[in-house]
């Protein structure tokens, strides 16, 4: 067996999909080797490898009504992240799909393909929910607020508290440059004169859905790219 073979075979084997599903089984075997390890590594950094981390909170997170209102879930999984538990209850469910067809009606829309996470994919932010009652599937309630948080092998960064409708506020990637600017958390793009332009939410979203990425310019004109 060739090293390409391996890959495709390993891939394959521990990628989660449907593997009922014959068209879907088709479409991954028609992949190349490439394509195969693309999908993998995105379905690998959705997930948060157990690891004792050092908790940094901004304090836009520490002010934030639902962190005081949840004060008592949210010291939990501090304590979870702390003590380097598995953290994946806290994820969206959609962890649990390494690869799905596009949908027919909205094929260019990447929102309707539950494989990826754009948030995630775009600006390294992870999202968990804010609940402790595990479910029968082992993934916490859905309530509604979220954490914003950055994690890194050794620290984690809790950035806001919020919403899914704020998956593309810019003010998460302001809130990281201001608090942990040497942190390399978000990169400045230097020697670029004229100061960029803003984009809208709607923008962003739009901007995503097409699989695109766009520059924010948070700070007295400043360019920055989260890498």
């Amino acid at each position: 067996m060739n090293l390409m073979e391996s890959v495709r075979r390993g891939v394959l084997k521990n990628l989660p999909h449907d593997g009922t599903y014959q068209k879907v089984v088709a479409a991954l075997k028609a992949k190349s080797p490439r394509e195969l390890v693309v999908l993998y590594l995105n379905w690998r950094e959705r997930l948060i490898p157990p690891a004792p981390r050092r908790v940094l909170r901004s304090s836009v997170f520490d002010t934030n009504p639902i962190v005081h209102e949840r004060s008592a879930t949210i010291a939990q999984i501090v304590d979870d992240i702390e003590q380097g538990r598995d953290l994946t209850r806290y994820l969206s469910r959609r962890v649990t799909i390494g690869f799905e067809l596009p949908r027919a009606q909205s094929p260019k829309n990447l929102y309707k393909r539950r494989h990826l996470d754009l948030l995630l994919n775009d600006w390294g932010i992870h999202h968990l929910h804010i609940s402790t009652a595990t479910e029968a599937d082992g993934f916490v309630k859905r309530e509604g607020p979220l954490i914003f948080a950055i994690f890194k092998p050794a620290r984690a960064y809790l950035i806001d508290a919020g919403a899914h409708r704020d998956f593309t506020r810019e003010q998460l990637i302001r809130i990281i440059i201001e608090t942990w600017p040497d942190d390399g958390l978000a990169f400045e793009l230097k020697g670029i004169l004229g100061g960029g332009r803003s984009y809208t939410d709607e923008e962003r979203a739009g901007l995503r859905a097409a699989g695109l990425s766009a520059p924010f310019v948070p700070i007295n004109g400043r360019i920055f790219w989260r890498l």
